[in-house]
């Protein structure tokens, strides 16, 4: 399912990526988030199979509440997330469904490849994937992690009861937390780690965030333009004209700092500190990370930044999935 916003034409590319996938998806839910109609007319356009759009009644500002309502529109066993700015390899259900049937788990999170910027060749931008996963990350480690650590949910495969029965998404306007980062702990202990896909399946596109103070979602979409050209011409082999990156750049290994990074590496007040609030978590559920960051910043602080450097907008949307859920008449 993908979750969108006011996005066309990355959208489009998106959707290319779906239909590519060497092993078919079973049907497409996309969730608008108080899209305008530019949108769904392009999805008409299309006119791609077992695609099913929704466009929610009112503005949420992040992908929680469209995630969780496509969550329980799915009639599938598994629900495949992607981003509407974010690609799938042609091999990452393939590889997602051979990985879950391998460990006999029933969630699985794959490997992303970064593109934080562009190169020139010719006059042309051409995505620039300088980054990769951490191939080292668990769902465990990710406890005292900053909020981007399990990110991107692009390459998450879960078993759809299993969403539902830790209650769906969390908007983000009632955690410290982001929602990518605080589902995933509800789900491992619950069910324990995933199966993780150490081969990269998911491109997820960045680009230049800080060459212009106008609003993301204002720019043209100048490197998907490239992929969607690259995905007509190529077909299923267009991975193969891309560079992709063999290691975490030190960018991002610094924007990954753990969130108790201001102790030494290594102390042991915070090896303590870290295996303490964790065994708290294990044990009662209480999130005290979480309570911190709430303490410290408020709730939905970190997406609420996000939203205006993306749209200009200065507020999350404070409604409940199951509020939204009601107003589209399901259940669940």
């Amino acid at each position: 399912m993908i979750s969108t916003y006011n996005s066309p034409e990355k959208l489009r590319v998106a959707l290319q990526s779906v239909a590519l996938q060497s092993e078919k998806v079973d049907e497409l839910i996309v969730v608008g988030d108080c899209c305008s109609a530019e949108t769904e007319k392009m999805l008409e356009e299309l006119h791609f199979p077992n695609l099913r759009y929704v466009n929610l009644p009112v503005r949420c500002g992040e992908q929680s509440i469209p995630n969780a309502i496509g969550t329980i529109m799915a009639t599938s066993r598994f629900v495949a997330y992607l981003n509407h700015d974010d690609l799938w390899l042609p091999w990452h259900i393939s590889l997602a469904m051979e990985s879950l049937s391998r460990s006999s788990k029933s969630w699985f999170i794959g490997s992303a490849a970064f593109c934080e910027g562009d190169v020139d060749e010719a006059g042309q931008a051409v995505p620039d994937f300088g980054s990769r996963t951490d191939p080292e990350r668990t769902v465990a480690k990710s406890f005292t992690k900053v909020f981007n650590y399990l990110e991107p949910n692009s390459s998450w495969v879960v078993e759809r009861d299993w969403v539902i029965s830790a209650k769906n998404w969390t908007p983000a306007w009632k955690i410290g937390r982001t929602p990518v980062a605080e589902l995933p702990l509800r789900l491992w202990r619950e069910k324990g780690e995933p199966s993780f896909g150490n081969d990269i399946s998911v491109a997820k596109i960045l680009g230049n965030r800080g060459k212009s103070s106008r609003p993301h979602y204002g720019h043209l979409p100048s490197l998907h333009r490239y992929l969607e050209n690259l995905l007509r011409e190529t077909g299923a082999r267009w991975p193969e004209e891309i560079s992709w990156p063999t290691k975490v750049s030190e960018a991002r290994r610094r924007y990954s700092a753990e969130l108790f990074g201001h102790l030494p590496e290594g102390d042991w007040f915070k090896r303590f500190v870290n295996r303490a609030v964790l065994f708290v978590y294990l044990v009662i559920g209480i999130d005290l990370v979480d309570r911190a960051i709430r303490k410290q910043s408020g709730t939905g602080q970190l997406l609420e930044k996000a939203l205006k450097i993306r749209t200009g907008e200065e507020h999350l949307g404070r409604i409940d999935v199951s509020e939204v859920a009601a107003q589209l008449g399901l259940s669940g």
